[in-house]
């Protein structure tokens, strides 16, 4: 009856689906090396994959990691990791 007053509604799940297609498709591994992720705007702190990472090392007392050890480390599974503890707060997904 209105067609032009149709909108798309998204929820915060829907919204946060669409962000893994997006930030873990394959393009997106290779156009955006993992040390030039930037952090999400909502975020007060500098929560990059990068950041996420060295908190992480810290956590073990291991060494900094070099550039090198950065490009080992851009897989899909830690660019999740990352969005699902330090973007949308489900630090927990992977512990059972």
């Amino acid at each position: 009856r209105y067609p032009d007053r149709v909108y798309l509604l998204v929820g915060n799940r829907d919204a946060n689906k669409l962000r893994f297609a997006a930030e873990l498709s394959d393009a997106q591994l290779q156009q955006v090396p993992l040390d030039k992720v930037p952090a999400p705007f909502w975020l007060k702190e500098n929560r990059t994959p990068i950041e996420w990472l060295r908190r992480k090392r810290k956590k073990k007392k291991g060494e900094l990691l070099g550039v090198e050890d950065w490009r080992a480390l851009d897989t899909r599974k830690t660019r999740l990791l990352w969005l699902l503890e330090d973007t949308l707060g489900c630090p927990k997904t992977f512990e059972f």
